[in-house]
């Protein structure tokens, strides 16, 4: 998706800070939006579901460019996954839902951490395009050791 803001990988306290009105801006016109736990964003058109939601409530939902979680009943990992791998290309969790987390939860869910104005600790961003980044040792050329073939037996 063009148009959107460049985040750090390491999601350090020097990045620039994360904000929900950011994202938006960054956002095109024509990109989808689904936000959890508001009921309308000022001037955008979106798909919204309710704080209370769960992981059943997003059945039948497509892929959005954007997702924000802006607040949640309860601390639900699930959803967070669920959200992430099938429903957003970019998952924002910011505000009262970024608190009710854990910061080694939302890492170990793949989440970067940035500084907001929006939540005390923080907000947590996936971006697939930028979550696997390519690593020299992470390609087809190293992973089975070509050079060994019929020298060793494993």
């Amino acid at each position: 998706m063009s148009g959107e803001p460049s985040h750090g990988q390491a999601g350090g306290a020097d990045d620039a800070p994360l904000t929900v009105a950011g994202e938006l801006e960054a956002l095109p016109e024509t990109a989808s939006l689904l936000v959890i736990g508001a009921h309308a964003l000022a001037g955008r058109d979106c798909d919204s579901l309710p704080a209370d939601a769960g992981v059943a409530d997003l059945d039948g939902l497509g892929v959005y460019d954007l997702g924000l979680v802006l607040e949640l009943a309860a601390a639900d990992e699930t959803l967070l996954g669920r959200l992430r791998d099938l429903h957003t290309r970019r998952l924002l969790v910011a505000g009262e839902a970024a608190r009710r987390f854990e910061p080694r939860r939302m890492l170990a869910l793949g989440f970067e951490r940035h500084p907001s104005p929006d939540a005390d600790g923080g907000a947590y961003l996936y971006d697939r395009d930028s979550f696997n980044r390519e690593r020299e040792w992470n390609s087809p050329e190293n992973w089975a050791n070509p050079e060994n073939f019929d020298k060793y037996r494993w």
